[in-house]
């Protein structure tokens, strides 16, 4: 297999909001997207864009990855932002489907959990910041394509383990926020799992939940947080 490096970069990809979502009629939708996101989601006319840095007061739905690849860098190793490819287009195309548990054409999806259900509904009135955050703000696939997964994960074990870093950015906006973790699961290592547990460490554990990376939400016939 023909393998080739894309976008490498040494450089931290920060955490960033992704967008704004509120309750209008009976279902959750965007309001507001990131405008770095503009080219990703097909520059909508129908969508209104802005740059998008400060969460302020507003409550928040963070929605943890494990680290950036190649889509997340330019040419020249300039962090943009998390999610910027196929991830980035699930979560704008399924997102509000899933947390509706809205059927998208012959895409089933679904949400059944009571804490997400009970946090949603006590933020109906307000506007809601979806986070993207990254368990490893590094490159730990090192911009190979196609992705080998020993090296991502072996790389990911030794930032995870290298100190604090996830445990004070989850503090910092454990603040009426939801964690979900969208992490893969790991071929070698259990990543998800793994972040399930500090995450736990942390207390944060009523308001959790876990579903598939969206890079899959596209392939799957079924979207599910539980």
């Amino acid at each position: 297999m023909k393998t080739s490096v894309h976008n490498y970069s040494n450089k931290k990809c920060p955490d960033r909001i992704f967008g704004k979502i509120k309750k209008i009629g009976a279902n959750w939708k965007w309001t507001i997207i990131d405008k770095i996101r503009e080219e990703m989601t097909g520059f909508n006319d129908d969508q209104k864009y802005k740059h998008l840095r400060k969460r302020g007061e507003q409550p928040a739905i963070v929605l943890i990855l494990e680290s950036p690849h190649s889509n997340e860098f330019n040419s020249s190793g300039k962090p943009i932002a998390p999610a910027m490819g196929v991830s980035g287009q699930n979560i704008y195309k399924y997102f509000c489907d899933i947390i509706n548990g809205a059927s998208s054409g012959n895409k089933q999806t679904a949400n059944n959990l009571n804490a997400l259900v009970s946090f949603l509904n006590n933020n109906a009135g307000k506007e809601i910041c979806v986070y993207i955050v990254n368990s490893v703000q590094y490159q730990c696939s090192l911009g190979i394509k196609p992705i080998c997964h020993i090296i991502k994960e072996s790389n990911w074990v030794d930032e995870w383990f290298a100190g604090p870093d996830f445990d004070e950015r989850c503090n910092i906006l454990n603040k009426e926020a939801f964690f979900i973790n969208l992490c893969t699961s790991g071929v070698f290592v259990p990543m998800k799992e793994m972040v399930k547990e500090r995450l736990n460490a942390l207390g944060i554990t009523d308001n959790y939940c876990e579903g598939p990376h969206p890079s899959s939400w596209n392939r799957l016939k079924k979207i599910e947080f539980k």
